[in-house]
């Protein structure tokens, strides 16, 4: 087994996730990580991979839960390279390597699932229930009590927050402090000033021949959580949630519904994801598409 191990990872709960994964399941490797999102990743791999010293001290290097499979095969297809992703298929993406080991599955409802599914080690109760959470988080299926707030005190650490919550749930989840408790009571208040505030649109627009009832608003706080309001509330198929404070457009959809809206995502706002949560940035085409809604 591998004794040097390198991480790079997305910049959110499931990368963290990723990375405790491959700690649980490899206790004596030595593994290091570094993160990354999807517009960064390329300077990122490159200038560490440009260290001789780098490539050469480590045995397996996991890209962890980054949707760059596609586009960047040309740098990643190594024999030191394995890829653990849960926005594409393996047989999506197959054919453009011949070294990398790829672990990619749209299945799976975590990244962090992937790495455990590699690895199979016994995990005890409490890390086992910390990756059941960040799955439930992450595939936005929600039927665990506490993933939503996992996820917001994930958002309030301070700085770097994967290597933060990395070192806080290195034994797992039992429970929130007091400081969390607070943390996600005083999120909830403001929550539901954002809920109050909102101005909600709506637009009945055909998607692979079905009907599909979209509903849109504004928001630059808790943009997940403003999502789940709109589908329960509104009974939305889908959902688009603008923030222009930064310019991106977040989707989420209703478990029952059966369109894919990474498929959207890419479509409107050159954007990714999977099929129950995607997002992007605003683009001439949302502009467009947004014309087709009328204010509830």
């Amino acid at each position: 087994m591998a004794k040097n191990i390198f991480i790079i990872a997305d910049r959110d709960m499931d990368g963290a996730g990723c990375i405790l994964a491959a700690r649980w399941s490899l206790p004596t490797a030595n593994i290091k990580f570094i993160t990354a999102n999807e517009a960064t990743f390329r300077d990122t791999f490159v200038k560490w991979w440009a260290n001789a010293d780098n490539r050469n001290d480590t045995d397996l290097v996991f890209i962890c839960d980054l949707n760059v499979s596609r586009d960047h095969a040309d740098i990643l297809d190594d024999s030191k390279i394995c890829i653990v992703d849960h926005h594409v298929n393996k047989d999506d993406v197959k054919s453009l390597y011949k070294r990398a080991a790829l672990r990619c599955n749209r299945a799976a409802k975590s990244s962090t699932d992937l790495v455990l599914q590699l690895f199979h080690p016994t995990l005890d109760e409490r890390k086992q229930t910390l990756a059941s959470l960040i799955a439930d988080y992450d595939s936005y299926t929600l039927s665990l009590p506490h993933s939503l707030d996992l996820n917001t005190v994930f958002f309030a650490f301070q700085g770097d927050k994967v290597s933060a919550f990395v070192n806080y749930f290195k034994d797992g989840f039992n429970g929130f402090s007091l400081e969390q408790q607070n943390i996600i009571k005083f999120h909830k208040l403001k929550l539901q000033e954002t809920l109050n505030g909102l101005e909600v649109y709506h637009a009945s627009i055909t998607l692979d021949g079905v009907p599909r009832n979209i509903y849109s608003t504004f928001a630059d706080y808790s943009v997940n959580d403003v999502a789940r309001y709109l589908i329960d509330s509104h009974k939305a198929d889908i959902t688009l949630v603008i923030n222009l404070k930064n310019r991106t457009v977040s989707f989420r959809k209703n478990h029952a519904c059966t369109y894919d809206i990474s498929k959207l995502a890419k479509q409107l706002v050159n954007g990714a994801g999977h099929e129950n949560a995607a997002g992007g940035v605003i683009s001439d085409k949302l502009l467009m598409f947004s014309k087709l809604f009328k204010k509830v």
